[in-house]
């Protein structure tokens, strides 16, 4: 994202195809994360993120950025795919429960100043970082149908027990 050019070559299918890699279950680790930051970084490519003047737009819909920038994706384009590919979002919620998990508060255990368990690089952290910015940047036309998928998954539960507290009662990044 860090280029200015080069993204009008990536439309919904390329979006699609690493949904798809994101969710399956033979997608190993070492895939999925990348897969994950992708996906986090195409999300917060929001055309309201877009630095200078936007091309101007009907009220009724969200101003677009000049055609090829980097900020013609966001919440909406990524969320289209992942509901176009059932069990997407499932998949992201499931992977705060993985074994990196487990490996996450082993390091807790053993390193009680470790700010926080699931601030490395691992599958965990991402798909965090992943429903955070989904939530973060999700379309009030979507609100209420993505809160609730986030309900239904009991995202909640899955991030307190990810998340727990240090002896101190602090977990900030």
């Amino acid at each position: 994202m860090d280029l200015d050019y080069g993204w009008s070559t990536l439309d919904d299918s390329f979006i699609f195809k690493v949904v798809q890699i994101l969710s399956s279950p033979q997608s190993l680790i070492n895939v999925c994360r990348p897969a994950t930051a992708i996906l986090k970084k195409l999300v917060e490519a929001d055309p309201m993120n877009a630095p200078g003047p936007l091309i101007a737009s009907s009220s009724r819909s969200s101003p677009m950025a000049p055609p090829g920038s980097v900020y013609r994706y966001g919440f909406l384009s990524v969320y289209e795919q992942m509901r176009l590919h059932k069990g997407s979002l499932d998949t992201v919620v499931s992977r705060l429960g993985s074994a990196d998990t487990a490996m996450a508060q082993h390091r807790y255990v053993l390193h009680v100043t470790y700010s926080c368990p699931c601030a490395g690089d691992d599958i965990v952290s991402r798909s965090i970082m992943l429903i955070n910015s989904l939530l973060s940047h999700v379309h009030d036309t979507r609100w209420d149908e993505f809160i609730t998928d986030l309900e239904r998954l009991n995202v909640r539960k899955a991030v307190i027990v990810c998340h727990p507290l240090d002896i101190t009662g602090n977990c900030s990044h």
